[in-house]
């Protein structure tokens, strides 16, 4: 893999975001439509997930390795491959389970969701770094 397949797998693997794959045992159909319903009806990947918008959103972005490509102490460098892990609280997603039949977990696909710019900058051979906008 090159050096360009490594910056575009990164900048890729920077958009996932992964959510538990159940909602709780105790929700109706009914029960999850409504709250999908009062959650996303009125929501706006567009705009920042948080009520005060002069506030910042605060990200948490951690580099999850999976392998090293390649080690040259001859040149100094190294390539890896891995993925980030992003984090971060959409306020406009909060409720009271004790509303939802105790609800605590709800599936949303990520197109639906809004989600931080990341940009992954090459600021010198072989480093990134990660920027939310």
């Amino acid at each position: 893999m090159s050096y360009k397949h490594l910056c575009l797998a990164s900048s890729l693997a920077c958009l996932l975001v992964c959510f538990p794959d159940a909602a709780s045992s105790s929700a109706d159909i009914q029960t999850l439509k409504s709250l999908y319903r009062d959650k996303l009806d009125d929501y706006d990947t567009r705009i920042r997930p948080l009520k005060n918008q002069s506030a910042a959103i605060y990200i948490n972005t951690k580099f999850v390795p999976q392998s090293l490509l390649e080690f040259d102490t001859s040149e100094q460098k190294f390539s890896m491959l891995g993925y980030f892990r992003i984090a971060w609280r959409d306020e406009v997603l909060i409720w009271n389970p004790d509303n939802y039949t105790g609800i605590r977990v709800l599936n949303v696909p990520i197109e639906q969701m809004w989600k931080p710019s990341i940009i992954i900058l090459k600021v010198s051979d072989c480093l990134f770094a990660c920027v939310c906008v």
